[in-house]
């Protein structure tokens, strides 16, 4: 049996943060339900429709594209949108971008099929508006990509903040530094979201002002950096959340300078720390390694032989933090990695007092972290190239109920 420690941490979330930087890669999840729970569709609210009327219809194409309706012009590879209203979003752009200029107003970008690459910047930039909200056409794809140097870090960028709803598909590749990237707050409801990044995949950048709130979604992101990143505070009342955060320089999935509030969700997140959640109802568990684990290992969460969810984590990691509501005190739950039983773990409340990020090696010392090198598995992007999404994810509730294999109600853990 390898030796490890493992650290237990699970109630009512007081303990501290730290933060640093993270990176993200596709990540492929699924999840068992036991039969004690066939019908959960009181457990999480219906997804919003987002049938949305545009004010304007963009057809994105690398030979001029077409443009009907107001608020909108194209200057070469570049669409300018000047004039609040919504703007529905199709079409190819191999080497473009969208610019969003329209201070005071509220933008809405609807992605209905859009494939846009930048090889000198983000794919779109929201640099002024008073509201920037993008929204996932039902049953759409949508790829961004960026690259070459810019003052705009990353393949969505917003100057202000972000808001991403929808029931579509958004991949992202951050060839730069960031997938997305703001200097207000980034929110996300919902959504399939697919995020490669060389730095943070999700980043709220302004120092003790920025804060990224999930809501709902269905996220992976597998990054050079940190996976999820806020400069300052995080809440998670919700939604699918797989995320890989390289094992270098003490990145991990999640990450925070300030409170980090976890009351809903599902969350897996790996690498070399983890922030722990210091406020909300929600319990975890966080097990740190003294070594780091392969690329491509595959992580499951058991309780009493039956699987609660289970990841193939694309890059090494030496911690992990699960969190779900049906996790509960005094339950003995097991980790395996590949099949292989690694710990049993009975479940403990935090009374707080903790300093720093979670996954503490053996003897209570910090996981030795590679100095500046790449993760295995987390292989440079190239430059203007859309990552491949392989393997099945968690599919969005549409009709109230939660997806099939989802970990089972509070009542039946």
């Amino acid at each position: 049996m390898r030796r490890i420690l493992i650290v237990v941490m699970i109630g009512i979330m007081l303990a501290a943060v730290s933060a640093c930087t993270g990176t993200t890669t596709d990540v492929a999840a699924t999840s068992q339900q036991t039969e004690a729970q066939q019908d959960v569709s009181e457990e999480e609210p219906a997804q919003e429709e987002t049938a949305t009327e545009a004010d304007t219809q963009i057809t994105l194409s690398d030979d001029g594209g077409q443009i009907d309706g107001d608020g909108a012009t194209q200057d070469g590879s570049t669409v300018q949108i000047t004039k609040g209203g919504t703007y529905r979003i199709t079409g190819t752009l191999s080497d473009g971008s969208i610019v969003v200029s329209a201070p005071g107003e509220d933008i809405t970008l609807l992605l209905a099929g859009t494939s846009i690459s930048n090889t000198s910047g983000p794919a779109i930039l929201v640099q002024d508006a008073q509201n920037a909200t993008i929204t996932l056409e039902d049953g759409t794809e949508n790829n961004l990509s960026d690259g070459g140097d810019s003052d705009y870090d990353a393949a969505l960028y917003g100057v202000v903040s972000l808001t991403i709803n929808g029931n579509g598909a958004l991949n992202v590749l951050g060839n730069v530094e960031e997938g997305i990237a703001s200097d207000g707050n980034v929110t996300i409801d919902s959504g399939s979201i697919n995020i490669e990044s060389k730095d943070d995949g999700i980043n709220a950048s302004e120092d003790g002002v920025s804060e990224i709130f999930i809501n709902g979604g269905n996220i992976t992101i597998n990054a050079g950096g940190d996976g999820i990143d806020s400069n300052g505070a995080m809440t998670i009342t919700g939604g699918i959340i797989v995320s890989s955060g390289a094992v270098s320089d003490a990145n991990g999935g999640l990450d925070a300078d300030g409170t980090v509030t976890l009351s809903g969700g599902v969350v897996l997140a790996t690498g070399a720390n983890n922030a722990i959640p210091t406020e909300g109802a929600q319990k975890f568990i966080s097990v740190g390694f003294d070594n780091a684990q392969a690329a491509g290992s595959t992580i499951s969460i058991m309780r009493d032989g039956k699987e609660l969810f289970s990841a193939q984590i694309p890059q090494t990691y030496q911690s992990v933090l699960y969190s779900d509501a049906v996790l509960a005190e005094g339950v003995t739950y097991d980790f395996y990695i590949d099949g292989e039983l690694i710990a049993s773990t009975d479940t403990q409340s935090v009374s707080g007092g903790m300093g720093g990020p979670g996954g503490m090696g053996a003897n209570g010392e910090p996981p030795e972290i590679p100095d500046g090198e790449m993760p295995e598995g987390m292989p440079e992007p190239p430059e203007g190239e859309m990552p491949e999404m392989d393997g099945e994810r968690p599919q969005i509730p549409t009709d109230g109920e939660r997806p099939d294999g989802q970990p089972p109600t509070e009542d039946a853990a």
